[in-house]
């Protein structure tokens, strides 16, 4: 497979909006692509959780120094956080997503990254993700 054809296969996963010491508001992600993720039930999902990623970044193994940085100073549940997955029957994507960044901006920031075909997208809310902290405006 061409490497455009690689870039172009949307990811699944998860993400934070994130505050930097910077002063910059990132979007940080854990995914996979479409193509290697778990089956659940009638979903493809990236198999690990917030949490789960969340202290794998604080003890180093991110090469990331930033993500790392900004997982040692906050827990994970500070920051608005959600998740990409794809829906095998109704084919589409779900963007679970803190209330906090559902913003058009925010949102279409966020499918970018993920590279969603935006007529196969669906945004939804979740309880799970609820956070303390209001990030900034995520610009590219």
């Amino acid at each position: 497979m061409a490497n455009e054809d690689i870039e172009s296969i949307p990811l699944l996963g998860i993400y934070w909006v994130v505050d930097s010491s910077a002063g910059k508001t990132r979007l940080i992600s854990s995914t996979c692509r479409l193509d290697a993720a778990e089956t659940y039930g009638d979903f493809q999902v990236y198999g690990p959780g917030h949490y789960e990623i969340w202290e794998k970044w604080r003890k180093k193994t991110n090469p990331d120094p930033l993500t790392r940085s900004i997982a040692r100073q906050w827990e994970y549940e500070d920051w608005p956080r959600g998740r990409v997955l794809f829906d095998n029957l109704k084919k589409h994507f779900i963007v679970y997503a803190d209330k906090k960044v559902m913003k058009p901006e925010s949102l279409r920031y966020i499918q970018n990254h993920f590279r969603l075909p935006e007529q196969q997208v669906v945004v939804e809310g979740d309880h799970h993700y609820q956070s303390r902290n209001t990030p900034g405006r995520l610009t590219s």
